[in-house]
C-alpha cells in the first residue's frame, strides 16, 4: 500500500520505460513514486487537481485545476514552464510536438503551443469522447446522438460522419498503429479502419 496522499486520488499516470507512478489529489498534491514505494511530492498547489496527462516522451507533466487552468512540469528538473487558462473537458498532449496539445470543451475544440491558442472552432453538437490521430491528420469526436465526426487536423473542418451507434458515444481510441479506431457506446462496441471508416466488427 502506498501513503501519502490525504484527499481523494484524482489521477494517476505511469512513465514509459520506468516503474515510477505520477499521482495526483483533491487537495492539490502531485507526486511521483518509484517500484519501492517510496514519494516524492512534486507540487502542493491551493486548488484541485483535476486531471493529469503525460507528454509522448514523458518528459513533460501537464496537470489540470478545478480553477480552469493548465500547466506544464519538465520532469527533469521539477520546475513549472508555464500555465494557461483552459476550459475543457479533454485534454490531449500532442505526440509530435511537446509544446503542443488539444483541448475539447462539450462543444469546442482548441489547440494550443504552450499558452498561445493557435486555432479554436465552434460547433453545434456536443462532444462526449474524443481522439486525435496526428499521423492521419484526424480529429475524431463523438456526441450524445452516438455520431462520430471525423475533422481536419489542421482545418478543423468537417471531412465526415459516421452514425452507425444508436445512443451516446461514451469512448473512442486509435489504435497504436494508427490505422483503426475502437468506439463505444451504452451497448455496442465498434472497430473501424481510419481510411474511410469502414465497420470491421461488432461486439454487443
Amino acid at each position: 500500500v502506498l501513503q501519502g496522499h490525504q484527499d481523494s486520488i484524482s489521477a494517476i499516470r505511469y512513465l514509459k520505460d520506468t516503474k515510477e507512478i505520477i499521482s495526483s489529489d483533491l487537495s492539490g498534491n502531485l507526486f511521483k513514486w518509484d517500484e519501492e514505494g517510496n514519494s516524492l511530492l512534486i507540487l502542493k498547489k491551493n486548488a484541485a487537481i483535476q486531471a493529469i496527462f503525460l507528454s509522448f516522451d514523458n518528459k513533460y507533466l501537464f496537470y489540470k485545476t478545478n480553477e480552469g487552468k493548465l500547466s506544464c512540469i519538465d520532469l527533469q528538473d521539477l520546475k513549472e514552464l508555464w500555465t494557461c487558462e483552459v476550459q475543457a473537458s479533454f485534454i490531449i498532449p500532442s505526440e509530435s510536438d511537446n509544446e503542443k496539445f488539444y483541448c475539447f470543451s462539450n462543444n469546442t475544440i482548441f489547440i494550443y503551443k504552450k499558452t498561445e491558442l493557435l486555432k479554436t472552432q465552434k460547433f453545434k453538437y456536443r462532444f462526449t469522447a474524443v481522439e486525435v490521430n496526428e499521423t492521419a491528420n484526424e480529429i475524431y469526436c463523438g456526441d450524445d446522438k452516438g455520431k462520430i465526426f471525423v475533422f481536419d487536423l489542421q482545418s478543423l473542418q468537417e471531412k465526415t460522419v459516421l452514425s452507425k451507434h444508436t445512443s451516446v458515444i461514451s469512448a473512442l481510441k486509435i489504435s497504436p498503429d494508427k490505422t483503426k479506431l475502437a468506439s463505444g457506446d451504452n451497448q455496442k462496441l465498434m472497430f473501424k479502419t481510419v481510411n474511410g471508416l469502414e465497420i470491421n466488427y461488432v461486439l454487443e
